[in-house]
């Protein structure tokens, strides 16, 4: 039975230090290891600063492996160095060795993607790698006038014609001008492959 008349027990001298211990003790702990967490995180983010002459062996790894324009290769250095004028004078070292080559690395992606879809759209693409667009605009436009003048010029689009549409038919006229059009050739090229793909039915 409990004693209405016997006070409940208060916290002694002894009682308090020892809470006021664990409430400290567990403070400075929350605050080490918070500190600590920090610190690794501040840690695994940090940029390693790489030398010159390691950030010239790195981008020789880089173009090793394919084709990249100055600013791609711009970038990836700054995952290695944060000394952006270092890292311009790696750049300017390959474009003067040649191992960078904007124009080459144009033509080139041109070239490359010329299957898959239309100069306009390469353009596109071209302008979100940040390269020079007067310069791609001209080589797109040299391109396209070789293509004018070259005797064999509709061999490829002829090429892509047939696969895909087997035999000519006179009323899918509209959809061999849309489907040689979306490639990004011009309205000469388009008309004397169609015409060429007429006369082989």
């Amino acid at each position: 039975l409990i004693n209405p008349t016997k006070k409940p027990r208060t916290l002694g001298r002894g009682d308090s230090l020892d809470r006021r211990f664990v409430f400290f003790f567990f403070l400075a702990y929350n605050g080490f290891f918070t500190y600590s967490l920090m610190q690794f995180k501040k840690k695994s983010l940090e940029i390693p600063e790489y030398s010159y002459e390691r950030l010239v062996s790195y981008s020789y790894w880089l173009l090793g492996q394919r084709d990249y324009a100055p600013s791609q290769i711009l970038k990836k250095l700054a995952t290695k160095s944060t000394n952006i004028e270092k890292n311009q004078k790696v750049i300017n070292f390959l474009i003067e060795k040649n191992y960078l080559n904007e124009a080459k690395f144009i033509e080139n992606y041109f070239l490359k993607n010329r299957k898959k879809e239309s100069l306009s759209k390469t353009l596109l693409r071209l302008k979100q790698l940040e390269v020079d667009l007067n310069l791609a605009k001209e080589i797109m436009n040299n391109l396209k006038e070789n293509e004018e003048n070259n005797d064999d010029s509709i061999n490829y689009p002829l090429e892509l014609l047939i696969k895909k549409f087997k035999v000519y038919n006179p009323d899918d006229y509209k959809k061999y001008m849309q489907n040689l059009s979306y490639k990004g050739f011009n309205w000469e090229v388009i008309k004397k492959t169609i015409d060429e793909f007429k006369s082989l039915s």
